[in-house]
């Protein structure tokens, strides 16, 4: 049975973590693979650190601990010790804010069945959980860096993927070195099948993708948007994403 290895860097943001830790819980059930999740969690800096430690425990699930600045030694850090000792025949990279829809598997299932070494999405989804809106995001010159998938292949070969003291911008140049190994890429086209959570602890806010052009803007979080939500995930996580929304909301209204 092949295996695979959803990785994670966890920064602050327990409450959106659970909501991850849930919808992964979820996807992992839905596998015929044998699958392992590994976080790198960075004690020094986050005070949140022992309630994401209890978050993501599950007996599948490895936990690491490692300095969150700079992000691509973290990153690297959290890679080489899943190989080192999970061992999976691929890895997807996640954020910690990241969920699947129900029909993603599809898209790695073509992937890990055909043996193929690179695959990642050209669009998803962002939802702001504070002001309920959500825009459609595709890219036409690069990938997503969540659920971008790797074979033991050809993260052996490129090890590290992530460029040294480096915190921000860090898809691009791991990209680049791939290809730079002549590795080519397959691209889920249109799938629209990962959401990006955006709270008020982000690196990149929901405001810069609302911006863009090739972003395409939907209603607030009531209908029909909430039935597009609804339909991409199963009722207890959509019903998480409401409950944080309701909790962001009452906070920012209390201060």
């Amino acid at each position: 049975m092949k295996t695979v290895t959803f990785i994670t860097a966890c920064w602050k943001r327990p409450e959106i973590l659970a909501v991850y830790e849930q919808a992964m819980h979820r996807f992992i059930q839905q596998s015929k693979y044998k699958c392992f999740t590994a976080y790198v969690i960075s004690p020094n800096e986050d005070n949140d650190w022992l309630k994401i430690a209890e978050t993501v425990s599950r007996d599948y699930s490895y936990q690491y601990y490692f300095s969150n600045s700079p992000l691509s030694h973290k990153w690297n850090f959290l890679l080489e010790k899943a190989m080192d000792e999970i061992d999976s025949d691929y890895y997807v990279i996640m954020g910690s804010d990241d969920i699947h829809s129900l029909d993603a598997w599809k898209h790695y299932e073509l992937i890990i069945d055909n043996e193929y070494d690179y695959g990642g999405h050209n669009s998803l989804i962002f939802h702001d959980v504070i002001s309920g809106e959500a825009v459609k995001y595709k890219s036409e010159v690069k990938i997503a860096g969540c659920g971008t998938i790797l074979s033991k292949r050809l993260v052996k070969e490129c090890f590290p993927l992530w460029p040294d003291n480096t915190d921000k911008g860090l898809d691009v140049p791991r990209d680049r070195k791939i290809h730079s190994f002549g590795y080519k890429l397959f691209v889920f086209n249109d799938a629209y099948c990962l959401i990006d959570l955006k709270s008020d602890t982000n690196i990149n806010g929901f405001e810069r993708f609302k911006r863009k052009q090739h972003i395409t803007l939907m209603n607030n979080y009531r209908k029909p948007n909430q039935t597009l939500i609804e339909n991409l995930i199963p009722e207890l996580e959509f019903k998480m994403i409401n409950e944080l929304k309701r909790t962001k909301r009452k906070n920012l209204n209390r201060d």
